[in-house]
């Protein structure tokens, strides 16, 4: 298998949720980042990018989707961690057929292929000790659901750790 290299700007379409599931989430990345001292960044499930650059026909194609899909709510399994900056510690979330509907309709309407989806939240982007991601594990409490209700175009450029949101539609589920 061919390692392929991580392309680190572009413009990605996160998953974002609802005010209290944002909120419990933020909890438990604040709390991972008083100790594991990792960047800020918006609470977000990613669904699909990269892409080089944005069209303008693109953020109308989105729109246009997001009106026609409505909020999904997503299964969360507990904490989960690689030995990956930016899979080091997050909350991992079921891969059911409504997330999958839900990228393959954005995989579809912005032209974009989908390689191996891995569905999860992150909470802490660095290269931590196994050991103390562990310990900080045990005291998080993540929920078990979100509601995931808006969909973000966002411009990310992970050499200067920025992940700026440029544009977010909500799933209103009518046209």
């Amino acid at each position: 298998m061919i390692n392929e290299k991580r392309i680190s700007k572009g413009f990605w379409v996160w998953g974002q949720f609802d005010s209290k599931a944002t909120e419990l989430i933020t909890h438990c990345h604040s709390k991972a980042n008083e100790v594991l001292k990792g960047p800020s960044f918006d609470m977000h499930l990613t669904l699909s990018g990269p892409m080089q650059e944005l069209k303008s026909n693109q953020n109308n194609k989105l729109n246009k989707l997001v009106q026609s899909l409505s909020p999904i709510t997503l299964q969360l399994k507990g904490i989960g961690m690689k030995e990956q900056f930016f899979q080091s510690l997050f909350i991992n979330v079921s891969n059911d057929p409504s997330l999958i509907n839900l990228k393959s309709q954005i995989d579809s309407k912005l032209n974009l292929t989908s390689k191996n989806y891995f569905p999860h939240i992150s909470l802490y982007y660095g290269n931590a000790e196994y050991q103390s991601k562990l310990e900080l594990a045990d005291g998080l409490e993540p929920p078990e659901e979100v509601f995931l209700d808006k969909i973000s175009i966002v411009k990310v450029d992970e050499t200067i750790k920025s992940w700026k949101v440029l544009d977010s539609f909500s799933l209103s589920g009518h046209a």
